[in-house]
């Protein structure tokens, strides 16, 4: 090997967090290899499929004590029964989780009466730019999704690295600041935004217009203004900046 594989993953968790092209920095000869890497210092395990990726997150589930966050193209991990079930088992511990995809589709949010709602513990979010997939969990475990695996394969690298674990907390804490909420839990009932009056709240608190949030979402500024005109009944304001000091409020919880 020409370099370590803990070199590699700490030039692409910086790459990420400055939102730069990991693309092509693994080695090819690399992909579907434990020989040499899984040994290399600072490496803790090699994953080298889904059904690996599902079974060492769930071998990693009991020890987790504060929160698993994670960041990918898609949802791999919580979309069926045995993925709602350990992340049900880690919300009543108090777990708090967020996922952030590039597009999540409904069935991968928490249903009614989810542990982590309760809690106030779960974000889900949309983002444009996913540049590394990754999973941290308790900020002392990152899961690294090396870029350019073959398709239809892929391969997940697990390390305590101290550089690598900083880097990706910094680029999951960004993601998720920049990132389109989808679903919030539910903290203040009666408030139940639609995922529509979630973005708009989101680019609201960018200072766009509701021509802006119109042309954003593709829908008319009409429509926009009769979302906004309900939101300040359902958060019980009368402007737009009492409405995104509510809104913040509410998304942290209060």
């Amino acid at each position: 090997m020409t370099a370590q594989p803990v070199e590699l993953l700490r030039e692409m968790s910086s790459r990420a967090l400055a939102m730069g092209d990991v693309e092509g920095m693994w080695p090819a000869a690399w992909f579907g290899q434990r020989a040499g890497i899984e040994d290399a210092p600072a490496v803790e395990a090699v994953w080298l499929d889904y059904g690996e990726l599902r079974d060492g997150m769930e071998s990693l589930e009991p020890s987790c004590s504060t929160t698993i966050r994670g960041c990918a193209d898609v949802a791999v991990l919580t979309n069926d029964d045995r993925g709602r079930a350990a992340h049900h088992r880690s919300a009543s511990r108090g777990v708090r989780a967020s996922n952030i995809r590039r597009t999540i589709s409904p069935d991968v949010l928490c249903e009614a009466g989810c542990p982590c709602q309760r809690t106030g513990g779960g974000f889900a979010g949309d983002h444009p730019a996913v540049p590394l997939k990754s999973h941290l969990v308790d900020d002392r475990i990152a899961v690294i999704g090396v870029p350019g695996a073959p398709f239809g394969s892929s391969m997940h690298v697990v390390t305590a690295d101290r550089v690598v674990v900083r880097n990706i907390s910094l680029y999951l804490d960004e993601l998720q600041q920049t990132s389109m909420p989808v679903l919030t839990p539910d903290r203040r009932a009666p408030l139940r935004p639609t995922v529509r009056q979630l973005r708009i709240l989101h680019l609201m608190t960018y200072g766009l217009t509701d021509e802006k949030i119109a042309s954003e979402l593709t829908v008319t500024s009409r429509t926009v203004r009769n979302d906004v005109n309900a939101l300040y009944t359902m958060f019980d304001v009368h402007s737009r900046f009492e409405l995104g000091v509510a809104y913040t409020r509410w998304m942290a919880g209060h």
